[in-house]
């Protein structure tokens, strides 16, 4: 009824999603629980997720065995107001209360690198993407 007909039905793919073993619950891991958080964001691909905080400290978590802490410095403890990962490149971006913009590269093993801090002379507007 209120179709248009140029648009076209897209399929049904809901019955690949109906297997029981792709819903069954369960604890996959536990994190420390913080009581300053100001940003999280997750990177579906590699299953990374970062929690940012209101000491300016990012917690990235991932497999088992994968748990990092970095620090937004200069200076030290400046709350974080936005975190995303940029997928197809591997970084994790971080806006802080300063709207300072801080690059780190995820690429590599080991510790993220800092690659980059851009501070720009007027305040940072953002948008959190709806999930």
């Amino acid at each position: 009824m209120f179709t248009s007909p140029a648009i076209k039905a897209l399929p049904d793919l809901s019955l690949d999603l109906s297997d029981a073993t792709d819903w069954q619950a369960g604890l996959l891991r536990t994190v420390r629980h913080h009581l300053d958080i100001t940003a999280v964001a997750t990177e579906p691909l590699s299953g990374l997720f970062a929690v940012g905080t209101a000491r300016g400290r990012i917690h990235l978590y991932g497999s088992p065995g994968v748990e990092c802490t970095v620090d937004i410095s200069d200076p030290a403890g400046l709350r974080v107001k936005f975190l995303q990962f940029a997928s197809s490149v591997f970084k994790l971006l971080c806006i802080d209360e300063h709207d300072r913009l801080f690059v780190w590269d995820l690429a590599n093993l080991g510790r993220p690198k800092l690659q980059k801090i851009a501070a720009f002379g007027q305040p940072v507007q953002y948008e959190q993407p709806l999930v």
